[in-house]
């Protein structure tokens, strides 16, 4: 092979090559994003719970408990007594925290387990 001959292999495999990873990138980025989105029913809850929210400092977390991503909807420090609702990815609620009894057990489990993911809203 001469010069000429190896530097256009060279060049063909570089053409070849450079849309695959290209794709490969815009692929990725891709399902980083999915993978950080809210589901519908949660996205509908938070527009209605930021409209119907009193306190400054509202906000939604995300949990990981019962090894499913659990959605809370914290009123804020002006509602000290109020209950926390707890709701899975669905919408559905599946316990309420803190009130009067100051309770921690959703679904016969302490939720003093949960894990913090993220904060996916909070009042401005």
């Amino acid at each position: 092979m001469n010069l000429v001959t190896l530097s256009l292999t060279r060049l063909c495999k570089v053409f070849v090559f450079s849309p695959v990873l290209i794709l490969l990138l815009l692929y990725s980025c891709k399902s980083q994003k999915s993978s950080d989105s809210i589901p519908s029913a949660i996205s509908k809850q938070i527009s209605v719970f930021s409209n119907e929210s009193t306190c400054k400092d509202a906000k939604v977390n995300e949990f990981k408990f019962q090894a499913q991503l659990v959605y809370v909807f914290e009123e804020g420090t002006c509602r000290y007594d109020k209950e926390i609702n707890v709701y899975d990815r669905n919408g559905k609620l599946i316990g309420s925290l803190g009130g009067f009894a100051g309770n921690t057990i959703i679904n016969g489990d302490d939720f003093n387990s949960a894990v913090l993911q993220r904060t996916v809203w909070q009042k401005q």
